[in-house]
C-alpha cells in the first residue's frame, strides 16, 4: 500500500520522479543520443556507453559462438550499466550540492562469474528457445546468420 506523498520518507522518489530522473539521465532521449566525431573518430554519447559495455563483456562474449548471443550478452551488461547510473544519478539527486560536492562515475565492471555464467546458460539453450529469443529482442533476421561477426573488437 503506498502512503500519501506528504507521509513518505525522505528520499524515497515517486512516480513521476521516477520517470523524470530517467529521463534526465545522461544520454536520455533527445540529448546526445549519438555522438560526435574527434579526429576522425566517434566520441560521447552511446557510443561511449557502447565502448563501455565491449570492455565489460570482452572476456565473456569471447566465448560465446554467434554475433547474436554476443548481442544477448552486451544487451544484459547495457541494463546493468543502465542501473548503475541511474543509481548514481539518483544519488546526486538527493545530495545538497550546495555542501556536498557530486559524487563522479563509477568504473563499469561486470561480475565476472556472473557474466561467464550468463554466457554459459546463452550457450546452453536448446536453438530453437535461443532463435525465439533473438526474434523477441529484434536479433534474428539475414544479417544474424550463426557464427556472424558481431560486436567491436577490445
Amino acid at each position: 500500500m503506498t502512503q500519501p506523498l506528504e507521509r513518505r520518507s525522505a528520499g524515497i522518489l515517486s512516480d513521476a520522479e521516477l520517470v523524470a530522473l530517467s529521463e534526465l539521465t545522461a544520454f536520455a532521449e533527445g540529448e546526445g543520443v549519438c555522438w560526435g566525431i574527434e579526429n576522425g573518430k566517434p566520441v560521447g554519447g552511446f557510443w561511449d556507453l557502447a565502448a563501455e559495455v565491449a570492455k565489460a563483456t570482452a572476456a565473456a562474449g569471447a566465448a560465446l559462438p554467434s554475433g547474436q548471443a554476443r548481442a544477448v550478452l552486451a544487451m544484459r551488461a547495457f541494463y546493468l550499466l543502465g542501473v548503475l547510473r541511474g543509481g548514481e544519478a539518483y544519488r546526486n539527486t538527493v545530495i545538497d550540492t550546495e555542501t556536498e560536492p557530486e559524487f563522479k562515475d563509477l568504473p563499469f565492471e561486470l561480475d565476472a562469474m556472473a557474466a561467464a555464467d550468463f554466457a554459459e546458460d546463452l550457450g546452453n539453450l536448446t536453438p530453437e528457445v535461443f532463435r525465439q529469443l533473438c526474434a523477441l529482442l529484434g536479433l534474428s533476421g539475414p544479417w544474424a546468420e550463426d557464427g556472424a561477426k558481431g560486436g567491436a573488437e577490445v
